[in-house]
């Protein structure tokens, strides 16, 4: 097992320490940053939060790759470039592990990325499927055997590799997707993995039956004192005090419960013993600041991959007690079956512009006689309400196709043959689709239509499975998944929070789409200090924004690293050391207090050390300049590859688009200066 699946005990490579400033001299700086900070961008997954993986021997892969890093703005240490992967549609289980996913994860762990990354986005040039037989033939029950196939998605693998680090079969399970929102009283099933803790749990549970509520809430709140982030053990103690009479004890868990991250309002609301605990002068305030989501469902929250996930949907610290997932995608499929390349880049164009626009438009939701929408029928309800909640229109429409015109911002089908060509509705930028139905994400067989014409249509992802599913509901997107994704989550979040089987399930699109995303409003930036290894950090709350969305915490990031993790405040001085001269990419996100953890990432360039060496670049066409004063040689990098390099201190370097690819790929100088690197910034170069 590589560190990636361990905790992460520290999150930087530099030695820092911050500073406080007098008042006066803080509010000078906040408005000097103000200045200098720039627009702000993405929303739940933010560019440091996904990895970009490219197959280093395919042109294709690359180009596709080289537009969508710099559409989101992916720092150059993310992205990940294999050699001798496997390149047809399917391929082994022991290739896929030993070629794709722990290059993969051990690139993470080495590039100190663990703590910030949430995706891993696939390029061109991967399989879409790999052979799990090996796994499969383990299967005791012969029902499960029968239902559950020995063909599984790169990206479904890649979610569940704990299990295959483990080489554990438990991601055939119906439900080995802990992430997955489920009914509202999952929340308060046994979340535990070791027998004293799920044996405690019982016996706080019978307690409470038994009447003897003192004795529950002990066992609950002393389960709560090991498992900080569960908080249902909180509002579990609760009740079990409220009903003891002891309202003092219930207010105080039910502040416990609130820190730790519950959210739901409405079931406070709804639940009849806490009338005269919330009532309370120092609880009303609380309760009333919380969401007030239909109790129909688990609500929407952000995803982490470094916490275990519990069988209640809720992290833990753990392992004993859960799985850690990785959520993936592959960015596009480009064959005779799937996308053209200028296909596969437009949909990527059209994700990426649609996000914070809050699209107008309705979700809708396909009913006809076949099993494919009899399948999830029974759930549309639910995402009803859900988006009734938030104000959104949903519909149920009748046939396999909608025949209405208008705007659709998202569209849930069951049926083996989309005919799209003449529909009258349009799938807005931003908007989500998926199918139910066998071979959608199958591009080994002609049969049925594929999910790329979802994307084709307009779609920013969609899903579909790599082999016969069973038109079994676990593996496909609940219907709610459209309320989770018109309230905020993002399109990647939106999918996960909603397959409970997803190990079939092939996930294609832009992982970052939010469209619905309300990111925190204030203000931030950066600012170099004269020493050369200091900069000072800015932030400045924005008076009339939304308390939910304002920002409670901030990080920092240098060259796509995480710095630095930290509640926001007006000015912070960073002591920066081992940082090379040069001239260094910076990222400052601030993220939100509601569940969803929105956030918006502000980006500049400073200048660290005194060289006056420091190089730069010229693009022209398939050729760039290079420049530097006193350099011995300058190279010219793309990503961590070098592209080429030049002897003294000026030259033109030439760019294969055959190697390299094409489109805008982003390069950077390195100077050699008296046997050091010095490094300059970015440019882009469009290469036809």
């Amino acid at each position: 097992m590589n560190k990636f699946a361990k905790r992460i005990s520290t999150l930087s490579d530099f030695d820092f320490r911050f500073r406080r400033y007098a008042r006066l001299i803080a509010f000078f700086f906040a408005a000097l940053f103000i200045a200098v900070s720039t627009k702000p961008l993405a929303a739940g997954v933010s560019g440091e939060n996904v990895v970009v993986v490219v197959n280093g021997d395919s042109a294709d892969s690359r180009t596709l790759a080289n537009h969508y890093v710099l559409l989101r703005k992916i720092p150059s240490n993310n992205v990940i470039v294999l050699n001798d992967v496997p390149t047809a549609t399917n391929c082994s289980l022991a290739d896929f592990q030993a070629k794709i996913l722990t290059p993969v994860l051990e690139q993470i762990d080495a590039r100190k990325l663990a703590a910030q990354t949430k995706v891993v986005a696939y390029s061109l040039g991967f399989p879409l499927s790999v052979d799990v037989r090996s796994h499969h033939k383990r299967l005791k029950d012969p029902g499960m055997r029968k239902v559950q196939r020995g063909t599984a998605s790169i990206t479904g693998l890649t979610y569940f590799y704990n299990f295959l680090q483990a080489d554990s079969e438990g991601y055939l399970g119906l439900d080995a997707n802990f992430y997955v929102r489920g009914s509202f009283s999952r929340h308060f099933i046994n979340p535990f993995g070791k027998a004293e803790q799920r044996e405690i749990f019982e016996q706080a549970n019978d307690d409470r039956a038994a009447g003897k509520f003192a004795e529950a809430a002990a066992k609950f709140e002393s389960l709560y004192a090991k498992s900080p982030l569960q908080a249902p053990l909180a509002i579990l103690a609760a009740e079990c005090h409220a009903e003891n009479a002891d309202n003092k004890a219930s207010a105080r868990m039910i502040r416990t419960a609130i820190a730790a991250g519950w959210t739901s309002g409405k079931y406070f609301d709804e639940t009849s013993l806490f009338k005269p605990v919330v009532s309370q002068p120092e609880i009303k305030p609380l309760i009333e600041a919380l969401e007030r989501f239909p109790t129909v469902s688990q609500a929407p929250v952000e995803f982490s991959s470094t916490v275990y996930w519990s069988r209640n949907g809720w992290p833990s610290l753990n392992p004993a007690d859960g799985v850690r997932h990785l959520t993936s995608c592959v960015l596009g499929i480009v064959n005779e079956r799937g996308s053209t390349m200028d296909l596969a880049i437009s949909t990527l164009r059209r994700a990426a512009s649609s996000d914070q626009t809050f699209p107008k438009g309705e979700f809708w939701f396909t009913k006809s006689g076949d099993v494919r929408t009899k399948t999830r029928f029974t759930g549309i309800p639910n995402a009803l309400l859900w988006l009734g909640h938030l104000g959104k229109q949903g519909r149920i429409t009748r046939g396999a196709l909608p025949t209405r015109e208008g705007d659709c911002v998202g569209l849930m089908l069951g049926t083996p043959n989309m005919k799209l060509a003449g529909r009258r509705f349009n799938l807005v930028p931003g908007s989500i689709a998926d199918n139910l139905t066998s071979h959608g994400g199958n591009y080994r067989t002609d049969s049925q239509t594929k999910m790329t014409e979802l994307l084709h249509c307009g779609a920013a992802m969609t899903s579909g499975s790599v082999a016969e599913p069973f038109a079994l509901q676990q593996k496909f997107p609940l219907p709610v998944m459209y309320g989770f994704y018109a309230g905020g989550s993002s399109a990647i979040e939106s999918f996960y929070l909603s397959i409970a089987s997803p190990y079939q399930t092939l996930i294609v699109g832009d992982p970052m789409t939010a469209p619905f995303a309300s990111i925190p409003s204030d203000r931030a930036g950066f600012r170099r200090r004269p020493s050369g290894d200091q900069f000072l950090v800015g932030w400045k709350p924005q008076a009339m924004s939304d308390p939910k969305s304002r920002a409670v915490a901030l990080e920092l990031y240098v060259n796509g690293k995480l710095l630095r993790r930290s509640k926001p405040e007006r000015t912070k001085t960073i002591n920066v050391k081992g940082i090379p001269d040069g001239k260094w990419p910076l990222r400052l996100t601030l993220i939100s207090g509601d569940s969803l953890r929105s956030r918006a990432v502000h980006t500049d360039w400073i200048e660290f050390g005194n060289s006056p060496s420091i190089p730069f670049a010229i693009p022209d066409e398939n050729n760039v300049r290079v420049s530097s004063a006193e350099s011995s040689s300058i190279k010219l990098m793309h990503h961590s590859e070098t592209v080429g390099e030049i002897e003294g201190n000026d030259g033109t370097i030439s760019i294969d688009a055959k190697k390299w690819g094409r489109g805008p790929l982003r390069v950077r100088p390195v100077a050699i200066v008296d046997g050091k690197q010095v490094f300059g910034k970015d440019v882009v170069v469009n290469v036809p």
